[in-house]
């Protein structure tokens, strides 16, 4: 519950205050977590439940900054 919480809110403000935030829709294998590991550096840092649907994560790299909120799908 403390996770979903964490990740509900970091969608909260980074969907109203964080300007420089470019939203891009991407869709991926289920290697997808382990490709932006190698790719940006980002590591998970919060996993949360949306029920049936599945999971979100969310990624980020203490040295740049950087961040990604993925949904995983169940089906």
């Amino acid at each position: 519950m403390t996770r979903t919480l964490a990740v509900l809110i970091a969608a909260f403000v980074a969907a109203f205050f964080v300007p420089s935030a470019q939203a891009q829709l991407m869709c991926f294998d289920a290697n997808g977590v382990k490709n932006f590991h190698a790719e940006y550096g980002e590591e998970e840092v919060a996993r949360g439940t949306l029920g049936s649907v599945g999971e979100m994560l969310l990624l980020a790299n203490p040295n740049t900054g950087t961040w990604t909120m993925m949904i995983v799908r169940s089906d």
